[in-house]
């Protein structure tokens, strides 16, 4: 597991960009140790964009579609690189160790 929420793929439509845009990080997760960013708002009220995955492994990632072919042959305990755009523009690429998806207690 990364440890992302994906958003869905309309927000990124709207934008005219391709890629997986980031919702959510959850504190402790494997993409929240790499520094993986979340969408979120600012002190105004204005919604920031999250980091876009436009590559895996060095695979492009246009869709949901894509990250999920990507990741498909990897297994926990690997290595992956993620490559993202960070505020709409720069490009860059993080390492994430894929770790088991953490049971999540309920009420």
């Amino acid at each position: 597991m990364l440890g992302i929420t994906l958003a869905p793929p309309q927000a990124l439509r709207q934008l005219g960009l391709s890629g997986v845009l980031v919702l959510d990080v959850p504190p402790g997760d494997p993409a929240d140790a790499a520094g993986v960013k979340g969408t979120m708002r600012d002190g105004f009220g204005r919604v920031v964009l999250g980091d876009v995955i436009v590559g895996v492994n060095g695979r492009k990632v246009a869709n949901e579609g894509d990250l999920f072919d990507a990741l498909d042959s990897c297994k926990v305990g690997d290595e992956v690189r993620l490559d993202i755009l960070r505020g709409g523009r720069t490009k860059a690429s993080l390492s994430i160790v894929l770790a088991e998806r953490a049971a999540r207690v309920t009420e």
